[in-house]
């Protein structure tokens, strides 16, 4: 009895930390696990947060239908976890917007890296409903400051995203620094 009760428990927490569609990480994750990158004997770990929102997302959901849209979601996901490590927070933030936050690439030329494998890992063709489909996507990367939280590098990622989408598809942008 107990152990069923510990497995309903678990079921639950994780029902409300991940995304029902594509099993990521959902906000009350990212809200909760913050505190690993935020805190610590120095005031936190280095980390990086990476925007991703997709491009040309809506085209496909209008022409093949919301199914195929959310296959389209959830295959985008699965190759975001394979484009990170397993203790990278892999998160999406809703409709076709995601968030990674990672203490691997806390160097400019590393969090280039990371984004170079996102930008490619979600640009390869997926099947839909009989057909061959591409979408890419848009990228903004904040490497935190010393005692910056994950809210504050997360709005700097999004504000370099923004930048991102106005270059065109299938940018990337860093964000400016706390002090710009």
């Amino acid at each position: 009895l107990a152990l069923q009760r510990w497995e309903r428990e678990r079921q639950l927490r994780h029902a409300a930390e991940h995304d029902q569609l594509t099993g990521l990480a959902n906000r009350a994750l990212l809200h909760r696990r913050r505190a690993e990158f935020e805190s610590g004997p120095d005031g936190g770990r280095a980390y990086t947060v990476v925007a991703v929102d997709l491009d040309g997302f809506k085209p496909v959901n209008d022409r093949l239908g919301h199914a195929a849209g959310d296959e389209l979601l959830r295959v985008v996901a699965a190759r975001l976890r394979h484009a990170t490590r397993h203790d990278d927070v892999v998160v999406r933030m809703g409709g076709d917007e995601f968030c990674i936050v990672t203490d691997a690439a806390t160097a400019p030329e590393d969090a280039a890296e990371l984004a170079g494998r996102v930008l490619a890992a979600v640009a390869a063709p997926i099947a839909l409903d009989g057909e061959t489909v591409t979408v890419t996507a848009s990228i903004g990367v904040a490497v935190a400051e010393p005692g910056e939280s994950v809210d504050e590098a997360l709005r700097r990622a999004d504000a370099a995203l923004y930048d991102a989408k106005r270059a065109g598809a299938g940018q990337v942008r860093p964000a400016l620094s706390v002090a710009s």
